[in-house]
């Protein structure tokens, strides 16, 4: 489809969740990365998250915040993402416009738009769930629209036949529960169903035959799948789990609910105030301030401790201990003042 629009390549890719969305502009990405490697004429594929588009002082237009995300995420200096983006040699692919904070998706658009205005000739590929952007006020002024469709059942049974034996549970599951056989119709649903049944023995179909809960369940039966291949590898290992199993669970879902209050799916991006008790994080920067005094003061001090062991007797191994022992007189109190006072 991306191949197949007029000179200006713009797209809009739209799914359930779970359907497919990322993974399908992940390899457009690899296809398109082979397309430059063999014609570097080609416009550069740069995958960015939208989720932690946010305007700000130094991120008002999409342009500052491309720039912003270059130099963060792929370390490129600011003066070249720039210039790469002013010149149009890079061809955006921007997933996750749903998982822009709510109050923020409209301006996101308008951003967006405004971009496509300004860089007439730079290609663009956005991915986002059908819902949340049916929903929006204003849409996105892109050439033309894709939606990822859900499995059918033939493709289903044929996945579950592929993967033999080991995944009959599953396949009873998907034949006589009309939920479970819904939730295989999206390919993240399926793999995960995939994991938490593989080898199982038969599964109880009694309970609710609620869509929801049918999800809950499958998911309460991969994390105990999961947690239970954990526990065997440690004992082939022979070895103990640092955290026991309620820590991990605990510890998942803290991140889970930071990460969703965040509007961001990308752990790499946790910051101090995201622990969730205050003594964490006055701890945190008590510690921070401490070691940041420490090493100004050492730095500062081991100099001077040197040259004053150097006259008039040359020692350079008693100069550094003089100078660790001048910087250590000055740094401690002073780190100590600086962590106390760190708010």
């Amino acid at each position: 489809v991306f191949d197949h629009l007029r000179a200006l390549r713009t797209l809009l890719m739209l799914g359930a969740p779970g359907s497919g969305k990322t993974i399908e502009l992940l390899t457009l990405a690899r296809e398109l990365c082979d397309r430059v490697e063999q014609d570097s004429s080609q416009p550069m594929p740069v995958i960015f998250n939208l989720s932690s588009w946010k305007p700000g002082p130094a991120t008002k237009t999409l342009t500052e915040w491309l720039v912003r995300r270059l130099l963060v995420e792929y370390h490129v200096p600011r003066e070249q993402g720039a210039a790469w983006v002013a010149d149009e040699q890079l061809l955006l692919l921007l997933d996750g416009l749903d998982e822009v904070a709510a109050p923020l998706r409209g301006p996101c658009v308008d951003a967006i738009n405004a971009f496509l205005r300004d860089h007439g000739k730079t290609e663009m590929v956005v991915c986002a769930r059908s819902d949340a952007y049916r929903s929006l006020p204003i849409h996105l002024n892109l050439q033309w629209a894709i939606e990822v469709e859900p499995l059918s059942d033939e493709q289903v049974d044929r996945y579950l036949d592929q993967c033999g034996e080991r995944l009959t549970p599953l396949k009873t599951m998907v034949k006589n529960d009309p939920a479970f056989r819904e939730l295989a119709k999206m390919p993240l649903m399926l793999h995960v169903m995939s994991l938490a049944y593989e080898g199982a023995g038969p599964v109880d179909l009694g309970g609710s035959a609620l869509l929801e809960d049918r999800r809950r369940r499958v998911f309460d039966t991969y994390i105990e799948r999961m947690l239970f291949k954990r526990r065997m590898l440690l004992k082939r290992r022979e070895a103990t789990a640092r955290y026991p199993d309620a820590v991990v669970i605990r510890s998942l879902v803290w991140l889970a609910q930071v990460l969703t209050a965040r509007s961001q799916f990308l752990p790499d991006h946790l910051q101090p105030d995201d622990l969730p008790a205050s003594w964490q994080r006055r701890l945190y920067r008590v510690v921070a301030a401490t070691l940041a005094a420490l090493v100004t003061c050492f730095a500062i001090a081991l100099p001077f401790g040197i040259l004053g062991a150097l006259p008039p007797d040359p020692d350079l191994r008693g100069g550094l201990v003089a100078g660790l022992f001048s910087a250590a007189w000055i740094a401690l109190p002073v780190a100590l003042i600086v962590g106390l006072a760190a708010k």
